[in-house]
């Protein structure tokens, strides 16, 4: 009989097993036709917008409510009502992201990061939408660095709650749910990276990512407690903002704006199945 110790270092393993395959699959896939990248990537976007908003916002939210309270408390005296503390660091995290495009700009490539696509077609050159996403559609350090920092916060959470769960009854569910969403985000996140880092960076950083479940899980077996709180909880609602602008401004507007329609279109229905595919998972999570 395998005891829990066991099963649940063997399910960290599997775990990390999965989300490097799944890093590995979007390096893979990046080397295909630009506009198939394009459609790929705007896929990964509906993932890692559902991550965001279904997962991230949606399961943590609501441990902000005591804190939102205080604050509703402070500001008008009576405790009749809630302030959406949860909301309003997911909405921080968005502008915070967008401000390094309007403080920090990356002038070298303003108008280079879709050459690939100059050739659809004529109007797509002059469209206001090609305008727009070629000044904030810049695939820097910084937006891959936000993605990693912020799928590594929920990883490493998630796994503390994972590795604090006594007995298989509660520990089962939880690895399931964490293996069935882990491949997607870190298909996600491999496809963002990969054009802001050098190689050696991607791989350090896929395998970094890769390891936060299962370090979660061990520290959640040794201190036998996880790191839910409204700490923890406010951190990742400020991180699902940051990736929710990454989602947004580096995968989904450039495969719907840019291009024949045809492509836009294609990109669309494979980001709407991204997303209701990674939403239908929090039935399970």
């Amino acid at each position: 009989m395998v005891s829990d110790v066991a099963m649940k270092l063997i399910s960290a393993a599997m775990i990390f097993t999965v989300a490097l395959v799944a890093a590995v699959l979007s390096r893979v896939t990046s080397h295909l036709a630009p506009k198939v990248v394009g459609v790929i990537n705007s896929g990964a976007g509906g993932i890692l917008l559902a991550v965001t908003l279904v997962h991230m916002l949606s399961d943590n939210s609501g441990d902000l409510d005591a804190a939102g309270t205080s604050i509703f408390q402070f500001f008008t005296g009576t405790e009749d009502g809630s302030f959406p503390l949860g909301f309003a660091l997911c909405g921080l995290g968005f502008l915070t992201n967008v401000s390094v495009a309007v403080f920090l700009p990356d002038r070298s490539q303003e108008h280079t990061s879709h050459s690939n696509w100059e050739d659809d077609s004529s109007s797509a050159s002059s469209s206001p939408g090609r305008d727009l996403v070629e000044l904030s559609h810049q695939h820097s350090c910084v937006s891959g660095l936000s993605g990693l920092f912020g799928l590594c916060v929920h990883s490493l959470v998630a796994g503390t709650a994972a590795g604090a769960a006594e007995g298989m009854g509660s520990f089962g569910p939880t690895v399931i749910a964490i293996l069935a969403h882990k491949g997607f985000a870190a298909f996600s996140l491999g496809s963002l990276m990969m054009p802001s880092v050098t190689k050696l960076c991607w791989w350090l950083s896929m395998v970094f990512m890769a390891l936060m479940t299962p370090v979660g899980i061990i520290l959640g077996m040794l201190l036998m407690q996880d790191f839910s709180g409204s700490i923890s909880a406010g951190l990742i609602c400020f991180a699902s903002g940051l990736l929710l602008a990454i989602a947004t401004y580096d995968m989904l507007m450039p495969a719907l704006l840019l291009g024949k329609v045809t492509w836009r279109r294609q990109s669309f229905m494979v980001a709407l199945l991204g997303f209701c595919i990674m939403s239908l998972l929090a039935i399970w999570s």
